[in-house]
């Protein structure tokens, strides 16, 4: 009631008038890109940026739709203005765990399995939007410098592997509420939002396989291992894209397969590199103990060598007449690869939607 009253007598600015009124602060399943444009104009100022969050903070917003409209919109802007980014990792969400309706339509199970992690994600996405735009402009000289290229590309692994946890819970309840637009428009955004970063992080891998890389073979040996489990998920991904996407505009993920005898060259030389630094390390330890010998750096002796002529032939290119998937191996550049359209439901996820059913 105090909260009703203070909003009456609280001059509005006309930002918020226009929020208020537009479709994306009702509490229904109407969701208009003219509405995100038109407060687009006003997510540069800070002013208007805290107004757009105390409008979704309120107690009397928090329905199923209108955090679903939220997310969806934090989701489009938060690339797009770094101070955007900055105001919503000070914001505090305390009313998001609760429902206004609780008992609707199952939004409580849709609160928990989607748009509490969904939030997590935006807000880990949110907090690493500088370390991913120089990441992204900065690729190429990095595959000159090899500074940093690693560590840089396994953080973005993080937050794709955060991004892909979201979609077992997507798959069950867009099967179960085939008529939710919001749910289907968030699916949407995520896919094209990981296909890009899938896209970076080959390119990466591409860099690093390089004769002059500096990366070790074991770095290099878990970046692959990493680059193919996203490349199953976002396959897991894809094979219900219908479901999100009737338009089927949406290109199929990035596919990356490199045969036997690569592969095996890359673990051998990664176990190599790995045996070789542990016998240094115990090595240091034993001379530490003695001290009666030198010691030496072992980390200077772990560095990689020159990478050896069997790695030449693993150089990854990007196909420039399409997008859509990819193939590695010795003889072969990226190719287009076939979409198996597999769509096996797991027997865990069966029984979880079944029991949302009843």
């Amino acid at each position: 009631m105090i909260q009703k009253i203070t909003k009456i007598f609280k001059s509005q600015s006309d930002f918020t008038k226009k929020l208020e009124q537009c479709s994306l602060t009702k509490d229904n399943f109407v969701f208009r890109q003219e509405d995100i444009d038109l407060i687009l104009q006003y997510m540069i100022d800070e002013k208007y940026i805290r107004e757009f969050f105390d409008v979704y903070i309120a107690q009397e917003m928090q329905t199923y739709t209108i955090k679903m409209k939220m997310l969806i919109i934090i989701h489009q802007i938060i690339n797009l203005s770094e101070e955007f980014s900055s105001i919503f990792n000070s914001i505090r969400f305390n009313h998001f765990n609760k429902l206004k309706h609780c008992n609707r339509n199952n939004e409580a199970w849709l609160l928990q399995s989607i748009q509490i992690p969904f939030l997590q994600y935006l807000q880990k996405l949110s907090i690493n939007i500088k370390d991913i735009k120089s990441y992204r402009t900065c690729l190429f000289r990095k595959q000159i410098l090899n500074t940093n290229l690693v560590i840089d590309s396994f953080k973005l692994i993080n937050i794709v592997n955060q991004a892909l946890s979201l979609v077992p819970n997507l798959k069950i309840a867009l099967t179960n509420y085939p008529y939710d637009f919001l749910l289907k428009r968030a699916a949407f955004n995520i896919y094209l939002e990981i296909h890009t970063f899938q896209r970076q992080l080959i390119n990466s891998l591409s860099a690093l396989l390089n004769e002059n890389s500096q990366a070790k073979e074991v770095e290099i040996y878990e970046f692959l291992k990493e680059v193919q489990a996203i490349e199953q998920k976002m396959m897991f991904f894809y094979q219900f894209h219908k479901k999100f996407d009737p338009s089927q505009s949406l290109i199929p993920p990035l596919k990356l397969k490199i045969d036997v005898e690569s592969a095996r060259c890359i673990e051998k030389s990664a176990f190599q590199e790995r045996e070789a630094c542990e016998q240094l390390r115990q090595a240091k330890t034993k001379r530490e103990i003695s001290s009666s010998s030198p010691q030496i750096d072992y980390q200077l002796s772990c560095e990689r060598r020159r990478r050896g002529p069997q790695f030449q032939h693993l150089v990854l290119q990007m196909n420039s007449q399409s997008n859509q998937a990819i193939v590695w191996d010795q003889t072969h550049t990226f190719q287009e690869a076939v979409d198996t359209h597999n769509d096996e439901k797991p027997t865990k996820e069966e029984q979880i939607s079944e029991h949302i059913k009843k």
